[in-house]
């Protein structure tokens, strides 16, 4: 696997010497290697090439790396072992590996529940890979490129309305993301269900968009939202961002809807995105 790998390397770039290429081979097959087979993260150093596999159902193959806009068009393979003899990693290769993604995800997303709030234990984790595929051409022939940064979007199912989202963007430097998973870029995510446009479109966690009746003075409704555990209330005309305990926003927007006869409609803040490419956007379960 390894030596495949960095022959396939050296053969790219005659001129960098082995043991940097061996360094740059070990570091990307062990990408999002964890705990039991899980996903971990890896801290690339060196402008690896981080994404050299593909995942298959039942199994996996090798495919060579091929970088077009934002990434590559092909999935990556899940390692599902550990350990440096199964992987051939060669002598003095350095691997650093954060295996704690969970605690990360869940310390993040501590950031938008209510204070004092503490997340339930997991009842599943999973992780799956968001890429903007779009149609066009590599030396002279069709190929498939990303438009857009990959997205890694880590999930976990807390036994609220909603599952809980962290998504990380990849941003490449040379082959590789130096600083992933930089928790600066990290975006906190109420995924409604594990279907594909659940996915590509979550709610912005604990975020709503309320439209007051006209007439209401913005003091009131902001006293109002705030009984109802709503902070950070900022008004435009008739139209209310106010933030709330996240994963839970569908049902907060109904209580408000009963509960606030001036409430003229209440609901999530929801991701949008550009549409305007095929074959358009993928979702790729990893783990």
């Amino acid at each position: 696997m390894i030596s495949d790998l960095i022959s396939s390397l050296k053969a790219r770039h005659p001129n960098v010497p082995t043991d940097v290429l061996s360094e740059i081979a070990a570091e990307a097959v062990l990408a999002f290697v964890g705990r039991a087979g899980e996903v971990g993260t890896l801290v690339a150093r060196g402008g690896g090439d981080a994404s050299p596999w593909s995942v298959a159902e039942g199994g996996s193959r090798s495919v060579p790396f091929s970088a077009k806009g934002g990434g590559d068009a092909l999935p990556w393979t899940v390692i599902t072992t550990t350990t440096r003899e199964a992987l051939d990693l060669p002598t003095g290769a350095s691997l650093t590996v954060q295996s704690n993604v969970e605690q990360t995800c869940r310390d993040l997303a501590h950031g938008v529940l209510a204070k004092g709030e503490q997340l339930p234990a997991e009842k599943s984790f999973s992780l799956f890979l968001i890429r903007a595929l779009i149609e066009g051409t590599a030396s002279g022939k069709p190929a498939l490129g990303v438009a857009f940064p990959p997205e890694f979007l880590f999930v976990l199912d807390v036994g609220y309305e909603s599952l809980v989202g962290v998504s990380f963007t990849w941003s490449p430097v040379l082959y590789g993301d130096p600083t992933f998973p930089d928790k600066s870029r990290a975006a906190i995510r109420s995924i409604r269900a594990l279907d594909h446009n659940s996915l590509v479109y979550p709610d912005d966690a604990g975020s709503l968009i309320i439209r007051i009746a006209d007439g209401v003075p913005e003091d009131r409704a902001a006293d109002d939202l705030g009984a109802h555990g709503l902070w950070g209330t900022k008004f435009s005309g008739s139209i209310c961002f106010a933030r709330c305990p996240g994963f839970r926003e569908r049902s907060i927007c109904s209580q408000l809807t009963k509960a606030l006869t001036y409430v003229m409609s209440a609901e999530p803040s929801r991701i949008v995105r550009i549409i305007d490419f095929v074959p358009g956007w993928s979702v790729v379960r990893l783990v």
